[in-house]
C-alpha cells in the first residue's frame, strides 16, 4: 500500500493540526522558548483581513484513510533595501517519519513557485545551528548558508523590549 504526498495551500480550519506540528518543531529544536501562537491567533493572522503569512501543507493518504497532514511551511513576503521583492521562510516542518521522501522537497518548491510569482529575488531563513539535518537539506536544493560569508547576526526585540521601547524607555 503506497502513500501518496501532495502539497496543497492550508485553509482556516488546518491551523489546529498546523499549530500542533508548530509544538512539535519546537519540541525537535529544543527550543528553550514557546511559542505564544494560539491557534486562533494562526486562523486570524493567516485567514483575517489582513493575514500576515501564507501557509501550505503536505499530507499523505492510503487507499484506507483520509488524508493526513504531515508537515507545512509558513512564509510571508518583504522587501529588503538590498534585493527588492523577498520572501522570508518562517518555518519548514515535516515529521521526522516522511523526511527522505521528497515531500520536503516539494514543500520548499512550492514556497520557491509563490516567491517568483511574485517576482522575489530571494527567500531567506534561518536554520538553527544544531540542525545538521536541516543544513544539509537546505544546501542539496542550493542554498547558501550566509553566517560567516556575510557576518550577519540575528537580533529580536520580544514582546516586553518591544513594549518598552515604544513607549520610549529603553529596551533592557
Amino acid at each position: 500500500m503506497s502513500q501518496a504526498a501532495t502539497v496543497r495551500d492550508a485553509v482556516c480550519g488546518d491551523m489546529a493540526v498546523v499549530w500542533s506540528l508548530i509544538q512539535e518543531l519546537e519540541a525537535h529544536e529544543k527550543l528553550k522558548r514557546k511559542s505564544s501562537v494560539t491557534v486562533e491567533d494562526l486562523k486570524n493572522d493567516g485567514f483575517g483581513e489582513q493575514s500576515s503569512f501564507k501557509c501550505i501543507v503536505a499530507e499523505t493518504s492510503t487507499e484506507d484513510q483520509c488524508p493526513t497532514i504531515v508537515g507545512y511551511a509558513i512564509y510571508f513576503f518583504g522587501y529588503s533595501s538590498s534585493w527588492g521583492r523577498m520572501a522570508y521562510l518562517e518555518d519548514l516542518y515535516l515529521k521526522p517519519d516522511f523526511r527522505k521522501k521528497g515531500i520536503g522537497k516539494r514543500l520548499l518548491r512550492t514556497v520557491v513557485e509563490a516567491a517568483v510569482q511574485r517576482c522575489c529575488r530571494m527567500i531567506q531563513f534561518v536554520v538553527l545551528s544544531t540542525n545538521e539535518e536541516g543544513k544539509k537539506f537546505y544546501e542539496s536544493q542550493g542554498c547558501e548558508n550566509i553566517t560567516e560569508t556575510e557576518a550577519w547576526h540575528l537580533y529580536r526585540l520580544g514582546p516586553e523590549q518591544l513594549q518598552r521601547l515604544a513607549r520610549g524607555g529603553a529596551a533592557e
